[in-house]
């Protein structure tokens, strides 16, 4: 019994340590801070006009002064950082709540130190007039280590994460 004891808490420690390793610290903060960019994105039904202002505004600092944002239609081609602030804002204006989900995070091989590329699955689920709507949204997320923080450089839409949904052929003549 003492050496199956021994070998189960041999097993768990050399699990957790191979999960330290797989996900190093960078990881993890990419992690972190994607996590942060999704709930200043997101809006709740009780947050005021103020409050949404002031949460918006706390973007910035997650994207590199040089950063290019494409999200695909119905979208301009190219966002900055602040033009993308100010689409969150108008969003968070017009609609009564917001809900950004990362659904998937996935780290490609690194090709240079200081730069990670991810592949992004994510939803958005909005509320407005009693209704509720979500858009799933694929992306490739490249980050920078700019003065000791992950910040986003650029993004662009990636169709080839997310298996495309069977066609209802139900409702075609």
């Amino acid at each position: 019994m003492k050496r199956f004891l021994f070998v189960a808490a041999l097993a768990f420690f050399s699990v957790a340590i191979g999960y330290n390793l797989v996900e190093s610290r960078d990881e993890r903060a990419i992690r972190r801070r994607l996590h942060e960019v999704a709930l200043i994105c997101s809006k709740r039904t009780s947050q005021g006009l103020l409050g949404s202002m002031a949460i918006v505004g706390d973007l910035r600092p997650y994207f590199a002064s040089n950063a290019m944002i494409r999200l695909g239609p119905p979208y301009p081609a190219e966002l900055s950082p602040s033009e993308f602030a100010s689409l969150v804002a108008r969003a968070h204006l017009d609609m009564e709540a917001i809900k950004v989900d990362i659904e998937g995070l996935e780290f490609l091989p690194r090709e240079s130190k200081g730069r990670i590329e991810t592949l992004v699955a994510s939803s958005v689920r909005i509320q407005y007039s009693g209704k509720e709507e979500v858009y799933p949204g694929d992306y490739r997320v490249l980050w920078l280590k700019e003065n000791g923080d992950w910040k986003i450089l650029a993004v662009s839409p990636d169709a080839a994460i997310r298996l495309p949904r069977p066609m209802d052929t139900t409702t075609m003549q």
